[in-house]
């Protein structure tokens, strides 16, 4: 008697060493994208600007201060006409730009001088 309930017991325990690799095995593969094809078109999710600002290392209340910037300045351009985004957006780069230190600054100048796409050869 004291045998199947051993076996009982195995399996029990083999079940639940086995349920969490049976339960990561079925989940779905994580997908790559695929290299864009020279020449094709990039889509970029955000702004350069924005990209470049995400390399800084800011503190952590430089990311609150920076975030709520953009919040108000998310909910001026929300509604409103072209000139007045440019003008929001002119205010949001300059708000951001005095809460960054001199180096942050120069980075920031930096990265986007870099990330600023090669002018069009004339033809």
């Amino acid at each position: 008697m004291n045998r199947p309930l051993s076996i009982v017991a195995a399996f029990g325990i083999a079940a639940m060493l086995l349920a969490p690799a049976a339960s990561f095995a079925q989940s779905a593969p994580a997908t790559v994208a695929a290299p864009a094809a020279p020449g094709a078109k990039h889509h970029h999710h955000g702004s350069r600007y924005m990209h470049a600002l995400r390399g800084l290392n800011l503190s952590a209340t430089q990311r609150e201060q920076v975030k709520g910037f953009m919040q108000t300045a998310r909910a001026t351009m929300k509604t409103s006409d072209q000139a007045t985004r440019r003008s929001t957006a002119k205010q949001l780069r300059a708000q951001i730009d005095g809460v960054l230190t001199p180096a942050q600054r120069t980075q920031l100048q930096s990265t986007l001088k870099q990330a600023r796409p090669a002018a069009k050869p004339a033809t």
